[in-house]
């Protein structure tokens, strides 16, 4: 619970506590009196009513304070849980992006060891995107091939540093999610029990009046 939280019901509690102390000693007060002074109050009861009327007036201030604060209580909740669907929303898009590069990523470990079954670029692709790069383009088909192989293998290499990445993504944001949602609860079950409180002492109050 926050500190303004924690201050509000320890000074609803205090003062509550003070009203009840008053109480009493006001009763005490007409019982000493006796029922011949029932007509008029005794000087000790008018003394402690101006310091009764006091703490009334700042129980209701601090009452509606109270409920200020529950309603920015409540903001921040709703707050803190549009952030977990934007992350929850995160996750899954990785989710989606990990399955396509696992399916990605299956596919290449399935293919034969024969390189002429292998799905790699056309070569009039390879071609061009060793031209666009500016890397030499060999003449020769053996090594064509072999240098078709080697770009695959480097794309292939480069898939699964991004899933790695993707996973390592996955992990942080989930371990966030985690410590939001444990937050939320909290915040949420500290709220509860505040506003369990604060009808708690309406109820006191309304008894008294």
């Amino acid at each position: 619970m926050n500190q303004p939280e924690l201050s509000h019901l320890q000074t609803l509690n205090l003062i509550s506590t003070q009203l009840a102390s008053i109480a009493t000693q006001i009763l005490n007060s007409k019982l000493e009196a006796g029922p011949s002074n029932l007509s008029s109050e005794p000087d000790s009861v008018n003394e402690l009513l101006p310091e009764a009327a006091s703490l009334f007036a700042t129980l209701k201030a601090v009452n509606r304070l109270s409920s200020s604060t529950v309603g920015d209580c409540k903001s921040k909740t709703n707050q803190a849980r549009a952030e977990l669907d934007s992350i929850h929303l995160g996750l899954q898009n990785l989710v989606y992006e990990r399955r396509h590069l696992e399916r990605e990523i299956k596919k290449c470990h399935e293919f034969e060891s024969e390189y002429q079954n292998i799905a790699i670029h056309p070569i009039e692709e390879f071609v061009s995107l060793m031209e666009a790069s500016g890397t030499p383009v060999p003449s020769d088909s053996h090594e064509l091939m072999l240098a078709r192989l080697r770009y695959e293998l480097a794309e292939r290499k480069r898939f699964e540093g991004e899933k790695k990445e993707l996973l390592q993504r996955k992990v942080k944001l989930s371990k966030d999610n985690d410590e939001k949602k444990a937050k939320l609860d909290e915040l949420e079950k500290q709220l509860d029990q505040f506003v369990i409180s604060t009808k708690e002492i309406q109820a006191k109050m309304a008894a008294q009046a």
